[in-house]
């Protein structure tokens, strides 16, 4: 059960993330997003199953893929 909320939780999180992008309304660091993926990572870490275990690996690929992203800084200048 708790590996299931955990995968749900990654699934959620990812979409939600992912429905962003083409809107062009991603935040540097998407810190709502981390706090869910973390909770995901600790449930499936902990649950025993194997769906507990995908969700903690997907969870954590996401905090990888935030934390070593080179997005840029706002620099000021814009077009026109």
């Amino acid at each position: 059960m708790i590996g299931a909320v955990a995968a749900v939780l990654t699934i959620v999180t990812w979409g939600q993330y992912l429905w962003r992008i083409p809107r062009e309304r991603i935040p540097r660091r998407p810190w709502g997003s981390l706090i869910f993926t973390g909770l995901a990572v600790g449930l499936g870490a902990f649950s025993g199953s194997w769906w507990g275990w995908a969700a903690a690996l997907v969870a954590a690929y996401f905090w990888f893929l935030t934390f070593t992203s080179t997005y840029p800084s706002p620099t000021g200048i814009g077009v026109g």
